[in-house]
């Protein structure tokens, strides 16, 4: 207590509290004062929904009123307790005239702005509850005056900043959470005189560096939450003197170096989370005797050795040791499973991907019935499945994956009759799938592939109605596909591939509408390619190659709309190749080594060489010239005849090896990355090479990302020239990724303009796909809306006169879009982070990957085409007739407009928590209009001083916001009349 820093904090610290210089100039308080004070909080805010503050009336005892506690005798407020009523607004520095309050709790609302600088006024509270609302700015140091504290909360805002040193000093307090902010820098040595510290949670934050020395003297904590931070160093043996902590939580930041051997037994723990770390070393041998341990987390880590002897963890619920380097290969071997069978709460237990070897002992059936999941994928365990493993009733997922298990599949699995994960891929199994199987009701995905299963599909399993994934590939089964299995109404995979199965694919695989991937490759199926294969509506891969299909291509396949991959290639497949050109997301086309006859289409995926493979189809002719496939003949010679067969195969002893090299790197999506590019462009558009991307971003590294969408990542790369570029890179694991490069690279061919994204070109293999764009120095309107820059500081932030121009700027792309073009285009996506911002702060329009190219101009009332695909669009910004199936059209676009002009001048962006129920962003602006415009304001912008014309121009912005997101598309403005609208504003506010 004597050292010179001590002296120094607590000298600082009185200085602050009791040498204010706005002291001498507050009022002395009274009961009349508390009653202005709570009319005052009650007037400030923008809305209570739920009518919370309707007692709040002047001519009736405050006292009375909800949420209000008084003293009764002295009459005056002690607290204030509104959690929960989804309150707006901010909140009111009027609220710290409360001199008595001692208990302050406003969570679950949806207050912004910043904690008052004045509540250091509130000398009596004790309990300040902000938690789950949307403040940001710093916490003040001055709460630290508060000295009486003993519970902050404010979990789950937007605070950033350094956490003040100055809360060291609250001898009383207790309960310390700061959890889901963005707090930086270093945890406060100071928190170490918090010396009636209970609970102390900082998860989520920014935090860095090590865990200071002094932490090791609150000797009441029991809780301690530090995770997903960037805290580093060794395990902070400090702690370890703490013998009342019970909750420990490391999880998720940089720790390292070995854990403690006497961890378990120093601390009397019930839950420890340490996963997520780089601690390496082995388990500490005090893990045996942890009887109070509930749950454990060791996961992803670098942990090594054997895992103990586990008899005495009786209380363990939650056992997570995956992503290791253990071993089995000691004295100890896998008793660890035997151990655990006195521990009858046990309901998670994961070992998976470490080096575990072995044969599973057969007393895992003595685990307890509360097991619901048993993870052991990616090991070495070898021998069969224990029958016993039966016993686990409460099994919901069993994931035995990448192992080297022999024998048959437990038909005794059968009786889990809450199994919905039964996952067996990569091992050696052998024998039939059992007929019990259809018991499992509730089973979502069974996985079997790449095993030495024989015997036939049993038809049973047409009783498992839940199957998402069904993957029976590469394995011996024989047989019919039986017509049952093809009614899983649900069903997203459907894979049998490489078996031998013979027969007729049956007609009922129509009845899949959801299915996704279908893979049926490599048996002995025959007969017709059903047509009803044209009724998977959502199929993104078809794989049917190597079989003896024959007749002709069905010419439904042409329904297939989202298609993206289809290889039919070495069938018998005969007749003309049908009309594909609807199918505007197909990438890859294999239809190779068949009997196709006459002329190739010039038209759709035909005009691309590098995606289409049309080898050993000798009475194939036209088609493109680099197709090179003979002219089609006029009349017939022998000579030509001859001609044709001699090309045909020469081409097709070439082209047949490139369609297998790349339909293999599409299927297995390797890292390895072709040099076969797509030519996407043409003009001055350049083709760019997936090494020149490599060397420009320094392999992708991390520090060169500069943003993340649903659809792939963006990084900034520096040429060779010194030229920055912005690379879009396609997530091609995504569904929708393919589609939106291939959208973006359709749109982008033919539009044009200063206020849109210019693309430089492009680069695209199987397994790659990336957009290069003009590099935006400025970043993305979300970060400068709603993250305090983004730009050149983080203190940055947008006046009144950008806002405007940037609403212009984009009203201009959006015009020019909609009116500008033969064939107009939809965005279906429009929204702040899909704008971007060049030097002079100039708006972009980006990221057309759900765009639409309308063949007639469309209204809401003729849309040029249905949803048939779900919503298009980012919540909040939809427009409400998409909901209803109505067609996509240039009015939705509109409907997005507003709702983005609306958030650029309130700064509220349309998805906070307090637009929930009946309340939304546009009426949230309506009640603000025109009495109190200037309260619905960005806070960064009701620090300027209105003239009186301004803000009645802002009016006048604000309805046209409104008239945008009208619920009739018929009543919203067309783009151009929006645009006018905007530069004539513009024009009268910056003369």
């Amino acid at each position: 207590m004597g050292s010179p820093n001590f002296i120094i904090f607590f000298i600082c610290h009185y200085f602050l509290c009791h040498h204010n210089p706005q002291a001498a100039l507050y009022p002395r308080l009274d009961n009349t004062t508390d009653q202005e004070a709570l009319i005052s909080f009650k007037s400030s805010l923008i809305g209570h929904p739920h009518g919370a503050l309707d007692s709040w009336h002047p001519n009736t005892s405050f006292c009375k009123w909800q949420g209000v506690l008084c003293n009764f005798v002295k009459r005056r407020v002690i607290g204030l307790q509104l959690g929960g009523h989804s309150l707006i607004g901010q909140i009111s520095p009027h609220l710290t005239n409360l001199s008595f309050l001692r208990i302050l709790e406003l969570q679950g609302n949806n207050f912004s702005g910043g904690i008052p600088v004045e509540i250091h006024r509130l000398f009596r509270l004790r309990v300040l509850n902000l938690s789950s609302n949307n403040l940001h700015g710093t916490i003040p140091p001055s709460l630290s005056c508060c000295s009486r504290l003993r519970v902050i909360d404010v979990y789950k805002n937007e605070l950033h900043g350094r956490i003040p040193s100055d809360l060291g000093s609250l001898s009383e307090l207790q309960d310390l959470n700061l959890g889901r902010n963005n707090f930086s820098g270093t945890i406060p040595s100071s928190f170490g005189n918090l010396s009636s510290l209970n609970k102390l949670n900082l998860i989520t934050n920014n935090l860095e560096g090590p865990i200071p020395l002094e932490m090791g003297r609150l000797n009441r904590l029991w809780y301690l939450q530090l995770g997903e931070n960037l805290i580093s160093g060794s395990f902070p043996t400090q702690l370890m003197n703490i013998s009342s902590l019970n909750m420990f939580c490391l999880a998720k930041n940089e720790f390292s170096g070995k854990l403690p051997s006497n961890l378990f037994i120093a601390l009397s723990l019930s839950i420890a989370y340490f996963g997520g770390n780089l601690f390496d070393g082995q388990i500490p041998e005090s893990l045996s005797n942890a009887s109070t341990l509930e749950r454990l987390d060791l996961s992803e880590n670098q942990i090594s050795g054997e895992i103990p002897s586990l008899w005495k963890l009786e209380k363990i619920q939650y056992l997570n040791l995956e992503m290791n380097n253990l071993t089995s290969d000691g004295k100890e071997g896998l008793n660890f499973i035997t151990s655990l069978t006195n521990s009858t709460s046990l309901k998670v237990l994961s070992a998976a991907t470490n080096s575990l070897t072995g044969q599973l002992p057969r007393s895992i059936g003595n685990l307890s019935t509360q097991l619901s999941k048993l993870l052991m994928a990616e090991n070495q365990l070898s021998g069969t499945i224990p029958e016993e493993i039966e016993n686990l009733v409460g099994l919901i997922s069993v994931s035995l994956p990448v192992n080297a298990f022999t024998g048959n599949i437990p038909s005794s699995l059968a009786n889990l009759k809450n199994l919905q994960i039964l996952s067996l891929e990569s091992n050696f199994l052998s024998g039939s799938i059992p007929e019990t199987f259809g018991n499992l009701s509730e089973l979502s995905q069974f996985t079997v592939n790449n095993n030495n299963l024989g015997g036939k599909i049993p038809p049973t399993l047409t009783n498992c109605e839940r199957l998402l994934v069904f993957d029976l590939s590469e394995n011996g089964l024989i047989g019919n596909l039986p017509d049952e299995i093809f009614s899983f109404k649900n069903l997203l995979v459907f894979n049998v591939s490489v078996n031998n199965f013979t027969g007729y694919l049956p007609s009922e695989i129509g009845k899949l509408s959801m299915v996704q991937q279908v893979d049926v490759a490599r048996n002995q199926l025959s007969g017709p390619i059903p047509s009803t294969i044209g009724n998977c509506l959502n199929l993104e891969i078809l794989i049917m190659f190597s079989n003896a299909f024959e007749g002709s291509i069905p010419i439904s396949l042409a329904n297939l709309k989202g298609i993206i991959f289809i290889d039919i290639s070495s069938n018998r497949l005969s007749a003309k190749i049908p009309s594909l050109d609807g199918l505007n997301y197909l990438q890859y086309l294999n239809l190779s080594f068949n009997k196709l006859q006459g002329e190739v289409p010039k038209s759709g995926i035909f005009l691309n060489t590098s995606a289409v493979f049309l080898s050993n189809n000798t009475e194939l002719c036209g088609g493109i010239v680099e197709l090179g496939l003979p002219k089609c003949p006029v009349e017939s010679s022998h000579k030509r005849k001859t001609g044709k067969l001699i090309a045909g195969v020469l081409v097709g002893g070439i082209g047949v090896c490139i369609a297998v090299s790349l339909g293999l790197i599409f299927l297995t999506r390797r890292k390895r990355h072709g040099k076969m590019e797509v030519t996407l462009f043409e003009g001055p558009h350049r083709q760019y090479s997936y090494y020149e991307l490599k060397h420009a971003t320094g392999d992708f590294a991390n520090e060169n990302l500069i943003g993340k969408g649903s659809f792939g990542s963006v990084f900034k790369g520096i040429m060779r020239d010194g030229t920055s570029i912005a690379i879009k890179v396609i997530d091609l694991d995504n569904r929708g990724g393919a589609k939106g490069f291939l959208t973006e690279c359709e749109v982008f061919r033919n539009i044009r303009h200063r206020n849109l994204v210019k693309i430089l070109g492009a680069c695209s293999s199987l397994d790659f796909k990336a957009l290069i764009l003009e590099y935006m120095p400025n970043g993305n309107l979300e970060t400068w809306l709603h993250r305090r820059g983004g730009g050149r500081s983080s203190e940055a932030w947008l006046t009144l006169k950008q806002r405007i121009e940037i609403a212009l700027d984009i009203a201009a792309a959006m015009e020019y879009l909609h009116h500008g073009l033969e064939t107009p285009v939809v965005h279906c996506d429009l929204k702040p982070s899909n704008v971007l911002l060049g030097e002079e702060m100039t708006a972009h329009v980006a990221d057309f990957g759900m765009a639409r190219v309308l063949h007639v101009q469309a209204d809401s009332t003729n849309p040029s085409q249905s949803i048939t695909s779900g919503l298009r669009g980012s919540i909040g910004y939809i427009a409400p007739e998409y909901g209803y199936g109505v067609g996509i059209s240039t009015k939705g676009d509109v409907y997005s407009y507003g709702i983005l002009l609306l958030e650029m001048l309130t700064g509220r962006s349309p998805t906070e928590e307090i637009f929930s129920g009946e309340i939304n962003l546009q009426k949230w602006v309506q009640v603000g209009i025109p009495n109190m415009v200037i309260d619905i304001l960005d806070e960064r912008l009701k620090q300027l001083s209105f003239h009186i014309q301004i803000v009645e121009h802002l009016i006048v912005v604000l309805n046209i916001g409104l008239a945008c997101t009208n619920d009739s598309p018929n009543e919203r403005p067309e783009m151009k009349q929006v645009y006018t609208s905007i530069q004539r504003i513009q024009s009268l506010l910056f003369k």
